[in-house]
């Protein structure tokens, strides 16, 4: 990712480039990025071919890419999810592989996909002849930056332990973040800050955000409210056995993260360890605070076996899920 963005930069670029991976907002700003920085003062129309899924023509991607640009520098020449680096189109890719070493110096070729394999030949042209790049969620210090960002174009103000908030209660995606955003800004007006209470009133919790609250009022020994942010998720249509998952898995990182501070490790550390936010590993270590090693083992113990007998038809999941919950937030946490 770092040397793309010094090559959108600096404007030295590489013959051939791909963009993939889970992060779609990244994808959609680099290939916005690439027009923008090689079309700026030409003609897009006649400077620019997008061919797009996988019934687009090889032979007509090699012809546009070999075509002088007009009046411009550059030649940019867009394949979008053509699936020409998973399996399926042999000869394609094949075709495709062989062509990338006689590209035009005046040509850059831009492959999108959503899904690649990293075993396939023209992946191995394309990375060994240009760039390929993994749009992923980036770290926490870069969201920050980012969202301080969006509001500063709206001309407001989010203070960092606020924009972690924000972080930690929305799905974990930019698009996610940003819908977000745009919700509280229209929702201040012309409010200068965005503030907790600002959030909390108009941003749609994640599941992970919910189940985050779930455990903490396990922790604090509040059934009532742990029942009731549960029977929330099931009015939003999350299945029980969802939620138990994601209670597992709530429980297991705890566990890690009390495991990783007893070795004394720092939490900074332990997110990278684990591939955690900073924030995440924040609340998990107050968390595991209210629990015993052992505890949290009995925890996961008995989300397995809650998870079988659903399974098998033993116990009907609402219920089964229910009784975990009232258990785990009366029952002694030592």
């Amino acid at each position: 990712m770092k040397e793309l963005k010094a090559d959108l930069k600096t404007g030295d670029f590489k013959p051939v480039y791909l963009l993939h991976g889970e992060e779609a907002y990244l994808v959609r700003h680099y290939e916005a990025q690439f027009a923008e920085k090689l079309l700026a003062g030409a003609d897009p129309m006649m400077n620019q071919d997008i061919f797009e899924g996988k019934e687009c023509d090889v032979e007509a991607v090699i012809t546009a890419a070999n075509t002088l640009p007009f009046f411009s520098d550059w030649r940019l020449v867009c394949v979008r999810d053509a699936q020409l680096l998973t399996t399926g189109r042999k000869d394609a890719t094949e075709a495709m592989a062989a062509y990338l070493p006689q590209l035009p110096p005046s040509t850059l070729l831009l492959f999108v996909e959503t899904a690649v394999d990293k075993r396939n030949r023209l992946y191995k042209k394309i990375a060994a002849q240009g760039r390929a790049v993994d749009c992923v969620l980036p770290g926490e210090a870069e969201l920050l930056r980012w969202v301080a960002n969006i509001f500063k174009k709206k001309g407001k103000q989010i203070a960092p332990p606020t924009a972690r908030l924000l972080l930690a209660t929305v799905p974990r995606s930019m698009d996610a973040i940003y819908a977000e955003a745009d919700k509280l800004g229209d929702y201040v007006g012309e409010a200068p800050h965005i503030t907790d209470e600002d959030i909390h009133a108009v941003c749609t919790p994640s599941l992970e955000a919910r189940i985050f609250d779930l455990v903490a009022a396990l922790c604090s020994r509040q059934t009532e409210r742990a029942l009731v942010q549960y029977h929330t998720m099931l009015a939003a249509k999350e299945q029980p056995l969802m939620v138990l998952a994601m209670m597992a898995r709530q429980f297991r990182m705890i566990l890690q993260c009390k495991a990783c501070a007893q070795q004394r490790i720092s939490p900074r550390d332990t997110a990278a360890k684990l591939g955690l936010r900073d924030f995440m590993v924040q609340e998990c270590l107050r968390q595991a605070q209210h629990f015993s090693q052992q505890r949290l083992l009995s925890a996961l113990c008995d989300c397995q076996d809650t998870d079988t007998r659903i399974k098998t038809g033993l116990l009907e999941g609402e219920v089964g899920v229910e009784l975990l919950i009232v258990q785990y937030s009366q029952g002694d946490g030592a």
